[in-house]
């Protein structure tokens, strides 16, 4: 029983994991164009930065956090790589796009989450399907 209670609750951290990183993944693009697109590059470099240090934290918890949590500092590390390539090619994103998105011209980050997600979601169902028939 506390195998299974611990289980859960690194899913749940998973899963407060996931939902911080879409929270930050959107919240981005606003905060970054508060300091103006002159500035938007190095808000990128260190939020890329700081947020790849702290998911590097949580690797070493379980299986399945350490994947929200290489997920979150695979997207970390490339937004401090979109930043550094803004400072040196400046664009001007769209209202509701981000650095990144203007750079590539499609948006990596919302078709990597959506991969990164339904992988977690297939692993904790097979995880639990081979659980009941077993």
């Amino acid at each position: 029983m506390a195998q299974a209670r611990n289980i859960r609750s690194d899913l749940e951290l998973a899963a407060c994991l996931v939902i911080i990183i879409v929270v930050i993944h959107i919240g981005t693009p606003l905060v970054a164009k508060h300091f103006g697109v002159d500035w938007a590059w190095l808000f990128y470099i260190m939020r890329g930065i700081g947020g790849a240090f702290v998911f590097g934290l949580f690797l070493r918890v379980s299986p399945y956090v350490a994947a929200a949590a290489l997920w979150g500092l695979i997207e970390e590390g490339m937004t401090s790589v979109c930043g550094a390539i803004t400072w040196a090619y400046p664009v001007q994103p769209k209202a509701v796009e981000g650095l990144c998105d203007a750079q590539l011209g499609f948006p990596l980050f919302h078709w990597l989450g959506l991969l990164m997600a339904s992988l977690l979601a297939l692993s904790i169902a097979v995880r639990d399907y081979r659980r009941r028939n077993v």
